[in-house]
């Protein structure tokens, strides 16, 4: 019998706890509650320490105390309706610096896991999927937590929110960090090739003791995951990132960006498609042909490859004078432009990492002197070296905005930061670079590099814009458009074969901020309609990306489906831009098969998704094959739909 004062419940939920040690009983079964990790390496959890104390702080709350030596940890769990609330704190555990709480056991066989990877991700029969030996092929692109038995990632970065769904039947098992300031953490799914287990790790601000600062929040909620994700959003509209409100209320969203529902994202360099001469003229054409004036991303600005020499930007007096020329060309067709920079990197065999001595500011594994690269977090493109430079210091801050100012001077209207909404956080353990260890310095730093941006270069070009690549909830205050590229973009790198993009953000967050991007390109058959179907469904404007000068006449079924989604969104731009995305309504339709890098997947031949703005609801309906489609709903109706067709119905 598991004495009363282990157990707490409310009449929604209940939770019990093993007296001998405190791990967690029932359904989600974990011995281990919590794990604590120290700078010698060594790891103890609650199984090492004496048996606990319990006290029952009223019916709801419970508190859990281990004493042993001169150490104390108190865990402390509270119920709030069908939710617990879980907390944990540490004394008197020198050199601690990582704890795992709460760790819950992986109870039943759920169908499937729900992960905020980046744009979205649902990868069936998890269970089956963490026990297999898939590795995962980019590391850089993963995280640092993505590796065998483990569906796990750094938030902020490579996980955009903080929240992951287990789907059971009719129902959701929904785990959560309510954590308002965006503190570094990992989280996510990790089988070890045993017993799998979600898991919050948490990292102390300095080598020493730990008082979690938010909630930690797990139960179940009724329904799918679209519904079981109404949880989440309740809370994250509330918090500081959504404070400027929807995009038709941000005052500090140019009205040029909330006015260009178009984008040409052609990423080469300046020989190699990217060049001016090969861009307007399809940019002219799509004006002419949607009646949209496009905005471009340009990777090409600049006579350099990509990804080499950052943050060196090469611009010589031949180039200067030709990008000047292209943008009274572009300008003169109202097209804005937004230029490549990375926001995050150097390149450490630049003379500029010498010269300027930047070692001394990027993010360091241990507090050393400068001149021992071994010891900076080093990532590789293009077969260079680059190092992460850390936001937290004035000086990379300094070096951004002063090739924001230079490009800006130049007549460029807005400029891209890659890396910062995507790439991963980064522990930086440098002793001089006025931080604490963890915490959220990483996230303030470029929150910090935004406020210094628009408030300093937009006195001088008050309709400077921003962007930057994929999309992280902490940041959306503080750009004015993102690259939401990665709806279309498939997982299966990442996660295994069975692995599938799902508009997990964009069922929290869209109308915070305008999307822009897509994963797919003209020339990639029955993916780029249903590539573009995915973008559509998930909020994203129209874009297009891999059309040039020389594909001008060609894909004209491709162009009509596209040219048929600006059109369906220019009707409907207020409404579309700033809805809420709510539960899709139960539907089924013939599954067809659509080629991904070479493999046929089988997927639903309509995709359709439910908005609400406004007191208005809407059905967008979308079919991306070449046949007509029948749905079918619930309640006995159906629905015929044309070829490549794209409907909204209110």
């Amino acid at each position: 019998m598991i004495p009363d004062n282990t157990t707490i419940e409310n009449g929604y939920a209940s939770l019990h706890f093993d007296p001998r040690h405190g791990g967690v009983l029932g359904m989600f079964e974990s011995k281990v509650l919590w794990s604590l990790q120290f700078e010698d390496r060594k790891t103890l959890t609650n199984l090492d320490a004496p048996p606990p104390a319990f006290r029952k702080v009223g019916p709801e709350v419970l508190q859990i105390t281990w004493l042993w030596e001169e150490r104390r940890i108190e865990a402390q769990i509270r119920l709030e309706g069908s939710f617990a609330r879980w907390r944990i704190q540490t004394w008197n555990c020198p050199g601690l610096i990582q704890v795992d709480y709460p760790v819950l056991g992986v109870g039943g066989a759920p169908d499937a896991l729900y992960l905020p990877w980046q744009w979205g991700v649902k990868i069936p029969r998890p269970l089956e999927a963490l026990a297999g030996d898939q590795l995962p092929e980019q590391y850089v692109w993963l995280g640092h937590e993505r590796k065998r038995h483990v569906f796990a990632a750094e938030y902020p970065g490579m996980f955009s929110m903080q929240y992951l769904l287990l789907e059971y039947s009719q129902r959701c098992f929904y785990f959560a960090a309510h954590d308002g300031k965006a503190n570094y953490k990992r989280f996510g799914l990790y089988g070890n090739g045993d017993s799998p287990a979600m898991m919050m790790r948490n990292y102390p601000d300095n080598p020493g003791d730990y008082a979690m600062e938010y909630d930690v929040v797990t139960g179940f909620a009724k329904g799918n995951w679209e519904q079981a994700s109404l949880v989440y959003r309740q809370w994250a509209h509330q918090q500081t990132w959504c404070a400027r409100g929807r995009i038709a209320e941000r005052a500090d969203i140019p009205s040029r960006i909330k006015n260009t529902h178009l984008w040409c994202w052609n990423w080469n360099d300046w020989e190699n498609q990217g060049g001016p001469e090969k861009l307007l003229p399809v940019l002219q054409e799509l004006k002419r042909q949607t009646g949209m004036t496009p905005g471009l991303h340009w990777y090409g600005w600049n006579n350099q490859r990509s990804d080499t020499d950052y943050p060196e930007y090469r611009l010589d007096e031949k180039a200067t004078v030709r990008l000047r020329q292209a943008l009274e060309n572009f300008h003169s067709e109202g097209i804005v432009v937004i230029a490549y920079l990375n926001g995050r990197l150097w390149n450490i065999d630049t003379p500029s990492w010498q010269e300027r001595k930047a070692g001394r500011y990027a993010c360091r594994l241990a507090a050393t002197e400068e001149g021992e690269p071994f010891r900076y977090y080093l990532e590789s493109y293009m077969d260079r070296p680059f190092a992460v430079m850390c936001p937290a210091t004035a000086f990379w801050r300094d070096t951004l905005r002063d090739k924001v100012e230079e490009l800006l001077n130049l007549k460029l209207d807005g400029v891209y930061l890659d890396q910062i909404t995507s790439a991963c956080a980064i522990v930086c353990k440098a002793d001089d670079h006025g931080h604490l260890l963890h915490g959220n310095y990483y996230s303030e730093g470029y929150r910090t590099l935004m406020k210094e941006l628009r408030e300093n270069l937009r006195k001088d070009h008050p309709e400077a814009f921003f962007s930057s690549e994929s999309v992280t909830e902490c940041y959306l205050g503080d750009f004015d458009l993102l690259l939401g590229y990665q709806a279309a973009c498939s997982p299966e790198a990442a996660f295994g074969p069975e692995a599938r993009s799902v508009p997990f953000f964009s069922m929290i967050y869209h109308g915070f901020v305008p999307l822009y991007g897509t994963g797919t390109s003209v020339d990639q058959k029955t993916q780029f309609f249903h590539g573009q179907s995915l973008d559509l469904s998930g909020g994203i404007l129209p874009s297009l990306q891999g059309y040039y000068a020389a594909d001008l006449g060609k894909y004209p079924e491709e162009l009509a489906f596209f040219k048929e989604r600006c059109r369906v969104f220019e009707e409907n731009a207020e409404f579309l831009g700033n809805a809420d995305r709510q539960p899709t309504p139960a539907y089924q339709c013939s599954q067809v098969a659509v080629v991904e890098g070479g493999a046929a997947r089988m997927f639903p031949a309509v995709e359709i998704s439910c908005w609400e703005y406004q007191e208005k609801r809407a059905l967008l309906i979308v079919n991306h094959t070449a046949r007509p489609q029948e749905i079918h709903f619930p309640d006995g109706t159906n629905q015929l739909v044309a070829s490549y067709s794209i409907t909204l119905q209110y």
